[in-house]
């Protein structure tokens, strides 16, 4: 994909992003009547129960050796941004995943720790994860990049420290990546979460997530 992409389309921003996964924030009812029925038949019988997802998923185009911005990996945890920690992160890779051009995924144990060692201080974390190597390359001794084919996915626990890598391979990664949260859990739960990003949009039903749970 990238021998045929618009150099312009590839290059990151200030923000880390590509032009070609800023042009996918906005999904065609076609994807959209698809993901539902991938949340609806793949992913609700994972989980058990009826599910909210997130109402629109995220695309993402990670191309080899991206030029446009001095790539540092952030190691993050969904939480840190405000999310839930009640739910289960979606993952989803529409090219062969491996190596540098898939996602770094650290163990749930392992990420306790490192919530411990900043004495479960979010900003703190975050902080951390971008500026002091030292405890990013401890972190990072436990991950491992997700080796995946088209066709599968992973959920993983929101709590999991992952993060993008630098893509030095020669091929082009496409991925979707999604939250869901089990109904029931929602009802059960004791307090409602906003994220931390541009939009600050609530994790409810009819904002980040679809109104219509599936499943």
């Amino acid at each position: 994909l990238h021998t045929i992409t618009d150099p312009t389309f590839t290059e990151l921003d200030d923000s880390e992003l590509n032009e070609m996964s800023r042009r996918f924030y906005e999904s065609s009812d076609i994807f959209l009547d698809i993901y539902r029925r991938f949340m609806d038949e793949a992913v609700a019988p994972l989980v058990g129960e009826p599910i909210y997802f997130q109402k629109t998923p995220t695309v993402r185009f990670q191309f080899p050796n991206q030029k446009g911005y001095n790539w540092v990996e952030r190691l993050h945890t969904d939480i840190m941004l405000g999310h839930p920690s009640e739910g289960y992160n979606i993952w989803v890779p529409l090219t062969t995943v491996s190596g540098t051009n898939s996602m770094l995924l650290t163990p749930v144990k392992e990420s306790m720790s490192a919530y411990r060692n900043c004495n479960f201080d979010f900003e703190l974390l975050a902080q951390r994860v971008q500026y002091d190597n030292g405890f990013v390359d401890s972190i990072k001794r436990s991950a491992a990049p997700i080796e995946l084919e088209p066709g599968q996915f992973i959920a993983f626990d929101p709590r999991c420290l992952h993060g993008t890598q630098y893509n030095d391979t020669l091929s082009t990664r496409v991925s979707i990546d999604a939250r869901v949260l089990a109904v029931e859990t929602y009802r059960n739960m004791k307090r409602r979460y906003r994220g931390t990003g541009r939009r600050q949009l609530q994790f409810i039903p009819g904002q980040y997530f679809d109104a219509d749970p599936v499943g």
